[in-house]
């Protein structure tokens, strides 16, 4: 079956910048009227011109989506659609060639749209001044909540205080039984764009945020992702606590750290070479604090539910994160177990090193994968039954099962105070003098701070 990507937004919230992003993700064939009428008719056009143009290319849109719907190829409508019978209208017809519509709107701040749509003129496909932008908007009929779809927003607009953010796979979230997507956050930082849109989740009446560490289509490597815009993004949505999950490339240092475990660091050792690991640059100086970087509360969650579900959970172990993508040499392994490191992952810094300079709690939830000291031996390729060293399916799936019941049960459970030396990590240790910060130090301190 052919799947029929529909956008909702007004000019301004990103629609198309989401729909090439779709574009990228589905292999979905974009249509994005406004771009053709540009390169046939010009940008300076007329109302009317405008209106009429956008007749006849829809009409020859159309036809191409009817052949798409016969040949179940998807396409991607980027159209505004600012009017509910419009939309209702277009589902119809889809619904009518077998085809299968996924309405997404795509929602902004008033202010920041207009100001975007007003900046694009020099670039943007076609121009629009202020007082046609005001008419247009008058013209506007936003979404009823009759209306099924999946919301896009383009700029952090729901920033309750105190909510849960979940770092981790592409496929991980869906694994939680009973969960309900509400929203997708896909917006810039001032640290450049996210590996991923942040995905709003409501189960049992919690709502929780879901990051996709490594990309939609998992095409980041660990040294690829911007950390600084993920954390930061999830500042400004309002997150207090991050958990930063990892089931796979989890080697094992010692011999009692079997494959299939599950661990939970109290500490980690930065082995990283090339990582962005702080928002303090240009003339912004803080020094904060990192002798335990990984919350107390958060590990006193993951004891107390796995408890309860009667799952054994390894504490106290020290994660050493490399810089990827390969792994570590016999003679590194061996270095950083004779320092006190128990595992090696990838992903975990700056992750945490970032949460804390923005007063966020963090932990990993980690599953072992297998064991460091056994990866590229003669016979390491082969997936040895019964092995205590290397990587077991049947174990590693058993145990990602385990994680993700105990996920579930921390997003529904009362969880305790984070401490107060994290959620005001930054007190005393900005040192850039009031007068000295610019406006861009201000915006990323009132994010921060908060």
């Amino acid at each position: 079956m052919s799947t029929i990507y529909i956008i909702h937004g007004f000019i301004g919230a990103g629609k198309t910048t989401f729909a090439k992003r779709l574009e990228k993700e589905t292999g979905a064939k974009r249509f994005t009227p406004d771009e053709i009428i540009a390169k046939r008719c010009g940008k300076n056009l007329s109302v009317e011109e405008i209106k009429n143009a956008n007749l006849t290319i829809k009409e020859e849109i159309w036809k191409e989506v009817e052949t798409a719907i016969q040949q179940e190829r998807d396409v991607i409508l980027d159209y505004g659609l600012w009017k509910k019978q419009q939309r209702i209208e277009l589902i119809q017809k889809v619904q009518k060639l077998g085809g299968k519509p996924i309405v997404y709107e795509v929602i902004c701040d008033s202010v920041i749209m207009k100001q975007r749509a007003l900046e694009r003129n020099e670039d943007g496909d076609i121009a629009i001044t202020s007082e046609r932008y005001d008419m247009y908007y008058q013209r506007f009929e936003p979404m009823d909540e009759d209306e099924e779809r999946i919301t896009i927003c383009k700029s952090p607009m729901n920033n309750k205080i105190n909510r849960l953010a979940i770092i981790g796979g592409h496929l991980l979230y869906k694994k939680i039984e009973g969960i309900k997507i509400k929203s997708y956050y896909d917006f810039k930082t001032p640290f450049g764009e996210l590996a991923a849109p942040i995905i709003e989740i409501e189960l049992n009446g919690n709502t929780f945020f879901y990051l996709i560490r490594h990309g939609s289509n998992h095409d980041l490597l660990p040294h690829e992702i911007n950390y600084r815009a993920n954390i930061y993004a999830l500042k400004m949505l309002g997150v207090t606590r991050v958990i930063g999950i990892s089931t796979a490339s989890i080697e094992s240092l010692k011999k009692d750290l079997l494959p299939g475990k599950i661990i939970v660091p109290n500490q980690y050792l930065d082995w990283t070479k090339n990582r962005k690991d702080t928002f303090f640059e240009n003339g912004l100086i803080a020094h904060i604090p990192m002798t335990n970087p990984c919350c107390p509360s958060l590990a006193k969650d993951f004891s107390k539910v796995a408890k309860n579900l009667k799952i054994k959970i390894d504490f106290n172990r020290t994660l050493a994160c490399i810089e990827g993508p390969h792994f570590l040499t016999k003679a590194e392994n061996q270095f950083l177990l004779s320092i006190g490191c128990d595992a090696i992952g990838m992903s975990c810094i700056p992750e945490a090193f970032l949460a804390r300079e923005a007063q966020m709690a963090y932990s990993t939830l980690a599953v072992v994968s297998d064991n460091a000291n056994q990866k590229g031996t003669p016979n390491s390729h082969k997936k040895l039954k019964k092995s205590n060293n290397f990587y077991d399916q049947k174990i590693w799936e058993n145990n990602v099962k385990k994680a993700v019941a105990i996920l579930k049960n921390l997003i529904t459970n009362k969880h305790i105070k984070t401490p107060d030396f994290i959620r005001s990590s930054l007190a005393n240790t900005i040192k850039t003098p009031l007068n000295c910060r610019s406006e861009y130090h201000n915006k990323i301190l009132s994010v921060l701070t908060t």
